[in-house]
């Protein structure tokens, strides 16, 4: 009668204890993933930061494509008063208007090349708000857990 409750008091040990064991399990896990949330964390505090960056870049690139339009429509306006003015045979008026000319020439590059990089700097920002978004939906998702 005595063993017989010794073996039942040690099953329910074995059990108590194998059941201790699996919560301990659990718990490790859940400190691993813990973890790692906060690393994701710190990775979509940085891939935040990243994208206000490049914003500020978009932004400023847009700014600077907005002025040269306007100073090259302004060049155009005014090449286009001189040219009534200006009389063909004159070397003077020629070099002035090819210079006018160079310069639009190169003010349109320069937007094409503005143009260029904010797509590129808005092709960047939409992969990093993609890249966050699926960083917070994983943590979260850790979160839920």
């Amino acid at each position: 009668n005595h063993i017989i409750e010794l073996n039942e008091q040690i099953n329910n040990a074995k059990s108590l204890l194998q059941r201790r064991e699996t919560l301990i399990q659990t718990l490790e896990q859940q400190i691993i993933n813990l973890k790692q949330v906060k690393i994701d964390s710190g990775d979509t505090t940085k891939l935040e930061y990243e994208n206000r960056a490049l914003q500020d870049r978009l932004s400023s690139f847009e700014l600077e494509r907005t002025e040269m339009k306007r100073e090259i429509e302004w060049m155009q306006q005014e090449l286009e008063q001189q040219k009534p003015l200006s009389i063909p045979t004159n070397n003077e008026s020629m070099e002035q208007e090819q210079q006018y000319e160079l310069a639009i020439n190169k003010s349109q590059q320069r937007i094409e090349e503005l143009e260029q990089a904010v797509r590129e700097s808005l092709q960047i920002t939409t992969e990093r708000e993609y890249a966050m978004a699926q960083q917070k939906r994983k943590v979260e998702n850790l979160e839920k857990q």
